[in-house]
């Protein structure tokens, strides 16, 4: 072996060093000073808190220009809960991006208008948004465990609109699962779940190159849009491969309701609406159901898929006697109402608290009296 060799080998074991003591070092230093809010670090949740984003929106010509996300002390959209909170009639929405209206403005959030409503029959009314982008029944399942027991106080009620992040989601039943996957899997995971410094340069990344919410490039403006047609045998194969993730699915919200029973607290579950799904299988202006979705597929495919896990939430809603507002049925397929195929414009927030009041009035009255206006 040459000098050359043993000084290469030198180097290389030399700069190793550097860099696992750099880690660890990075690792004691985060673990005391993390200047990101981060959302999630595998199953620990630790949300922004009494924080404040300004959004510019250039692209959406069906959202305001401007758009103001506040978090408040415990890291949810609206009011700190107030010092009698245990004396409210208090609720707490919980989905993905369609509950957290990333896109829309204070105040007029579906979570928003929802408690304007509310107010105007029950007092006194705590109402918050925990919503939040991509959030899956597996997701809520963490936020009751792992985030809502250190906020101090149970909601009387938990809201869950449910249904849109569980479509293809293989990953749910893997992380479901006791099988193991491998030691370089497990060694991955355990660092996501684990590692300050990892955690680190992934937010880190995100905040040099944030998730666009604001999309439009002429693909939503629903007059001027891809077409796809697909065959029955698609149709019909795609939703097949859906039938595996039902199970897990109706596990799951099981779990929910028991989880939130046991803790005192009243699930409501609600189905989740699209654009698509009006039959408009003609040359309407525009067909809307046709429309590209994920490239290759389109509205009406995504509809059905949908329309499988919303069945199971209506199933066992009505299994377990838990209020199910079907959302998914009320909600008109109006394009006034959405901005894309699933979230909603201003007044398709205002529109969504509407017909969920509708429906929770009365299951409130019956169930909590003592919070109605004489």
């Amino acid at each position: 072996m040459g000098i050359r060799t043993i000084k290469i080998k030198r180097h290389i074991l030399y700069a190793g060093y550097l860099l696992v003591i750099t880690i660890i070092a990075l690792e004691i230093l985060l673990r005391f000073f993390y200047p990101f809010q981060r959302k999630i670090m595998g199953d620990k949740w630790q949300l922004a808190t009494n924080s404040t984003y300004h959004l510019r929106n250039v692209q959406n010509r069906r959202l305001d220009r401007r758009v103001i996300n506040r978090r408040n002390s415990i890291g949810f959209r609206g009011e700190d809960p107030p010092a009698d909170i245990n004396r409210r009639l208090s609720i707490l929405t919980v989905g993905g991006s369609t509950t957290a209206c990333t896109a829309l403005t204070e105040g007029k959030t579906w979570t928003d208008r929802l408690g304007e409503q509310l107010r105007k029959r029950f007092t006194p009314v705590w109402i918050n948004n925990a919503g939040l982008d991509g959030n899956s029944t597996y997701g809520h399942l963490n936020f009751l465990k792992n985030y809502l027991p250190a906020i101090n106080f149970k909601p009387t009620v938990v809201i869950f609109l449910i249904g849109i992040n569980e479509i293809d989601r293989d990953d749910l039943n893997e992380i479901d699962s006791p099988v193991k996957k491998g030691f370089l899997y497990n060694t991955w995971k355990w660092l996501h779940y684990n590692s300050e410094t990892l955690n680190f340069f992934t937010d880190l990344k995100r905040s040099i190159y944030p998730t666009a919410i604001f999309t439009d490039n002429g693909g939503w403006n629903f007059t001027n849009f891809k077409k796809i047609n697909l065959s029955g045998i698609y149709i019909d194969s795609a939703l097949q491969k859906q039938g595996s993730l039902l199970p897990s699915f109706r596990k799951r919200l099981s779990e929910l309701i028991e989880y939130c029973l046991k803790n005192g607290m009243q699930p409501v579950f609600v189905t989740q609406p699209l654009i698509f799904g009006d039959g408009t299988f003609g040359e309407g202006n525009p067909a809307i159901d046709f429309h590209a979705f994920n490239e290759n597929e389109n509205g009406v495919l995504l509809w059905k898929k949908l329309e499988l896990f919303n069945n199971i939430t209506r199933q066992v809603s009505r299994e377990k006697n838990v209020c199910c507002v079907d959302l998914a049925g009320l909600m008109p397929r109006d394009t006034l109402y959405y901005y894309d195929s699933m979230h909603y414009t201003n007044e398709g927030a205002a529109k969504v608290g509407e017909i969920i009041f509708d429906k929770l009035n009365q299951y409130l009255s019956v169930k909590f009296p003592q919070y109605l206006k004489n």
